[in-house]
C-alpha cells in the first residue's frame, strides 16, 4: 500500500487563559501478513485445507480398545476428512488479492477547548473528536465468483475438489464511525491536593469488526455467499463492541507531610462504564443454494436474530484505593512501602441507570 498521511493542526491562545485547538489526521492501516501468506500458497508450505472429520472407520469400535497408532491412522486417513475447504499452493489460487486493492485509512477530527483555572491551580477541557473509517479490506467468496478445480499434478482431468475462490479487497458495504465528547478536568488546590477526573460520552456504530490493532483485516461475512442468504441476516449495523456510551473516572490525591517521619499519599479512583452491547447471533446452515457458489452448502453462517448491538450488559462501577509511605534515609535514597485495593466495596453485581 501506498498513501500520503497527512497530520495537521492548529492552536489559538483567545486569553491568557481561554485555548482552542483543532487536528485532522489520516491514519493508514497495514494488511494482514497471514492473509497475504495464503493468497502467495507460501504459508506453511501448499497443504490442504479440510474440515468435517467423519471418522466412519472407527464407527462400531469402542475407542478404549484402540491403541495410540490405530487413532492415529484414523485421524491421518484422507477417507475421515471429506470436506475440502481451501488449498493452500501456488498451482491453486483459492485465495487472492486484488491487485486495485488500496490501503484502508481513517479520517480523525478534533476540536477541544482548553480554561486555565486561577492561579495555575489546573484547568477544564472539553474535547470533540470524529473518526470515520473508509476503504475498509474484506473477503469475497461465492456469488458469481472463480471456481478454482484442484486437480493431482499432471493429472488435470481428475478433479479432486472444487473451491470457492476468496478474494480480498475494499468492501464499500462496510461501515464503521466513532463520535466521542470528553469533559476532563485537573484541579490543584495546594501542593498536597489534586483532584481531576474525565468523562466521555461515545458513539461507535458500524457492521465491521473485522480488524485487529495488530494485524489488520481478518474478513467478516460482507461479501459471502450473498445469494444464499436472507437480507440483513448477515450483515447488520449498530453499536459495535466498545460502545460503552458513559464512561468516567474521578480521582484525588493528598500527601500528608510527617517531615523526617516520612510522607503518606492516599488517593482514589472512582470508575464508571456503560456494559459492553451485545445481540443475538449464532452459526446456521445458508438457507439458499446459490448455483454459481459450490461451497456454501457445507457452511454456516453468523445468522443475526436481532439488530447488532441491540441489547447491553449491565453498567458497572468501582472504587479503588492506592496508599504509599515513604521516608528518607539518606539524600536521594528513600524506601517505600505501597498498598493498592481495587474494587474496595467488592462490586461485583450490574448498576443500572
Amino acid at each position: 500500500f501506498q498513501d500520503v498521511a497527512p497530520r495537521l493542526g492548529v492552536t489559538y491562545n483567545i486569553t491568557p487563559e481561554w485555548q482552542v485547538q483543532a487536528t485532522y489526521g489520516k491514519y493508514l492501516a497495514r494488511f494482514n501478513d497471514g492473509i497475504a501468506n495464503e493468497a502467495t500458497g507460501v504459508s506453511s508450505a501448499p497443504r490442504e485445507i479440510t474440515s468435517g472429520f467423519e471418522p466412519n472407520d472407527i464407527f462400531g469400535y469402542d475407542l478404549a480398545y484402540l491403541t495410540p497408532d490405530q487413532i492415529d491412522d484414523i485421524i491421518r486417513a484422507d477417507a475421515n476428512w471429506p470436506n475440502i475447504t481451501g488449498w493452500v499452493s501456488p498451482l491453486f489460487p483459492t485465495s487472492i488479492i486484488d491487485s486495485n486493492a488500496t490501503s484502508p485509512w481513517a479520517n480523525e477530527l478534533t476540536f477541544s477547548a482548553r480554561k486555565a483555572l486561577a492561579a495555575g491551580t489546573g484547568q477544564f477541557v472539553v474535547l470533540y473528536t470524529h473518526r470515520d473509517w473508509d476503504n475498509l479490506i474484506d473477503d469475497f467468496f461465492g456469488n458469481g465468483g472463480e471456481i478454482i478445480e484442484i486437480t493431482p499434478p499432471g493429472d488435470p482431468n481428475n478433479v479432486l475438489a472444487e473451491i470457492d475462490q476468496i478474494t480480498w479487497t475494499n468492501a464499500s458495504e462496510a461501515d464503521r464511525n466513532y463520535d466521542a465528547l470528553s469533559l476532563i478536568f485537573d484541579y490543584r488546590p495546594s501542593a498536597r491536593w489534586n483532584v481531576g477526573g474525565n468523562y466521555t460520552f461515545t458513539n461507535l456504530r458500524g457492521n465491521y469488526l473485522g480488524e485487529t490493532s495488530g494485524s489488520g483485516a481478518t474478513g467478516t461475512q460482507i461479501g459471502d455467499y450473498p445469494l444464499s442468504t436472507y437480507r440483513g441476516t448477515a450483515v447488520s449495523n449498530g453499536p459495535l463492541l466498545g460502545d460503552n456510551t458513559h464512561r468516567a473516572r474521578i480521582w484525588s490525591n493528598y500527601m500528608f507531610n510527617f517531615n523526617r517521619a516520612g510522607t503518606l499519599n492516599i488517593g482514589g479512583v472512582f470508575n464508571y462504564t456503560t456494559g459492553n452491547p451485545y445481540e443475538l447471533n449464532a452459526d446456521v446452515s445458508y438457507p439458499f443454494n446459490d448455483p454459481t457458489a459450490v461451497n456454501d452448502t457445507f457452511d454456516t453462517y453468523g445468522y443475526f436474530f436481532s439488530n447488532r448491538g441491540q441489547f447491553r450488559f449491565g453498567n458497572t462501577w468501582s472504587i479503588d484505593f492506592s496508599s504509599r509511605y515513604t521516608i528518607q534515609l539518606w539524600k536521594d535514597l528513600n524506601i517505600w512501602i505501597k498498598a493498592d485495593i481495587r474494587n474496595i466495596l467488592n462490586r461485583s453485581d450490574p448498576f443500572r441507570l
